[in-house]
């Protein structure tokens, strides 16, 4: 599903050194962190020939800046063929992991919205802060949906104050001693009411109290 989707992407964006750089904001969707900034850095091997270069006796200057230039260009190509390699594969591996993401996506936001709206529930938790049931609730889930979100809020040094929001989400397990797949986003709201950023948490098999 569209959870697991974002997970696989995030992992393999963070074993290339690249953390954080897809956000999810509950009914708005995910958009790339504005606060990264992506460089391109040049490699130094021109640099490196050129100093051992300057270094030489004049006698030798040309000789060798033939050859380094020739073994610059070698590394400078061996590099760069390299890196290309590498670049393409991780770009072809983007690419796919946003078409299916995009897909997901589509299929969940492609639904009316009306029916979306009337399978979720809100409700007050204590603290002040509200709490949106993605798939709805009966009176016998919502005492007991309380405290599975508190101690999920409790676990992640996440406060549930007036003017934050969280949204809460589970599939059905393959067992009652957990929740099977559980995701909780913790929402800051502006004064207007709407989403500023949200804390993502995932369980693949919450334990209820």
């Amino acid at each position: 599903n569209l959870n697991q989707y974002l997970s696989i992407l995030r992992r393999a964006l963070a074993a290339y050194g690249c953390e954080n750089l897809i956000i999810t904001i509950p009914k708005i969707g995910i958009r790339l962190n504005t606060d990264i900034k992506i460089e391109h850095k040049h490699s130094p091997a021109v640099v490196v020939g050129k100093l051992q270069a300057d270094e030489m006796p004049e006698e030798n200057v040309d000789s060798s800046q033939d050859s380094h230039s020739l073994s610059s260009d070698r590394v400078i190509s061996h590099k760069s063929v390299k890196k290309s390699f590498f670049n393409f594969r991780q770009v072809i591996v983007a690419l796919i992991m946003l078409m299916l993401l995009g897909g997901a996506f589509w299929y969940i936001t492609s639904g009316d919205p009306a029916e979306k709206n009337s399978s979720m529930s809100t409700i007050k938790l204590e603290g002040g802060c509200e709490a949106v049931i993605i798939q709805g609730l009966d009176v016998f889930e919502q005492k007991s949906l309380d405290k599975q979100i508190l101690e999920i809020l409790k676990e992640n040094n996440q406060s549930c104050v007036s003017g934050r929001r969280i949204y809460f989400d589970k599939n059905t397990a393959f067992t009652t001693k957990d929740y099977g797949r559980t995701i909780l986003s913790a929402c800051n709201l502006n004064s207007s009411g709407h989403i500023v950023s949200c804390e993502n948490f995932y369980y693949l098999d919450w334990r209820p109290l």
